[in-house]
């Protein structure tokens, strides 16, 4: 019983001197940084080139397009509206615009082997996946495939 009762009156005294030594830093020394002389105002902050910061546009972790058809035979890229699936002349747009950007930023896919040189036009990433409702005839996923591929997408795939 003795033994837990110094244990006890230990613990107390030690963590009493830790407050104490740490109420003492605190107040008697010199803030490493000072908050009111290192603060940033990043809504002022004007960068040298924004072009260099701006992600293109619809990159994602995988750095693929995703292209959705719902039970409605709506288009989304992503989760952008694109119109329905009878006109897909949005979509296709919107793809070549999509890659127009990449390939002005080099916005470059990794590639598969470092040995073999590839054309600057086929680095780009062109990947477009594409996931339908079951619902949805084949056919109709064959002309939107062709319309993807129009566009520029090169490989075009299932999600």
């Amino acid at each position: 019983m003795i033994k837990l009762a110094l244990r006890i009156t230990f613990a107390i005294v030690a963590f009493g001197l830790g407050v104490l030594t740490n109420g003492m830093v605190n107040t008697l020394s010199e803030p490493l940084i000072n908050p009111a002389v290192y603060v940033i105002d990043f809504a002022r902050t004007n960068f040298v080139d924004d072009d260099v910061l701006t992600c293109p546009p619809m990159a994602h972790c995988c750095f693929c397009l995703m292209v959705r058809v719902d039970e409605n035979r709506n288009v989304y890229l992503a989760s952008e509206p694109m119109g329905g699936l009878s006109d897909v002349r949005y979509l296709k747009s919107r793809l070549e615009d999509i890659f127009e950007i990449r390939e002005a930023q080099h916005f470059v896919r990794v590639p598969l082997r470092l040995d073999e040189p590839v054309p600057q036009r086929q680095e780009i990433e062109r990947t477009v996946l594409i996931k339908a409702a079951p619902s949805i005839p084949y056919g109709e996923i064959l002309k939107l495939i062709a319309a993807v591929k129009e566009a520029g997408a090169q490989p075009v795939g299932f999600a």
